[in-house]
């Protein structure tokens, strides 16, 4: 007796598709402040210690972090800059020295393609997003006068 092979129903459901436009190294993330330092005039101001930047991705159209992570390949969500130090002397009582995470930074769009019994009824792009990764042990310090 034969029997007749299974065969797949059409797919129905969404997909993801992340599309990058551009990737840049050594860029910083101004969001995230991870330390600063004021003081008077002619104070010594020291960023010395271990600090912890986060991963940021933007998301569009009900996509998932992971979806655009995994298709950038874009890594942990937080990593620890152990060891990073800088110092500077204040010229102004006004000055500041600020540390910020250095890192990479994506502009992509996400587009979700809508199927139903395999067949595309929706086709949607979102406008540029952007993700940065922060590298591990890199700080940033802008001096403020």
């Amino acid at each position: 007796m034969s029997q007749t092979p299974a065969v797949a129903s059409p797919w129905s459901g969404t997909e993801y598709k992340v599309t990058e436009l551009k990737r840049t190294s050594n860029q910083i993330d101004a969001n995230q402040v991870l330390a600063s330092c004021s003081g008077a005039a002619g104070m010594t101001c020291s960023l010395t210690s271990q600090y912890t930047a986060s991963r940021t991705v933007q998301v569009d159209l009900g996509a998932k972090v992971s979806i655009v992570t995994a298709q950038l390949s874009l890594g942990n969500a937080t990593v620890k800059a152990y060891s990073s130090s800088c110092s500077w002397t204040l010229p102004t009582s006004k000055s500041q020295l600020i540390g910020y995470p250095l890192g990479e930074q994506v502009f992509y769009k996400i587009t979700k393609n809508v199927y139903n019994t395999g067949k595309l009824t929706s086709s949607t792009t979102s406008g540029t997003l952007s993700a940065f990764k922060p590298y591990k042990g890199s700080l940033f310090c802008a001096r403020i006068r």
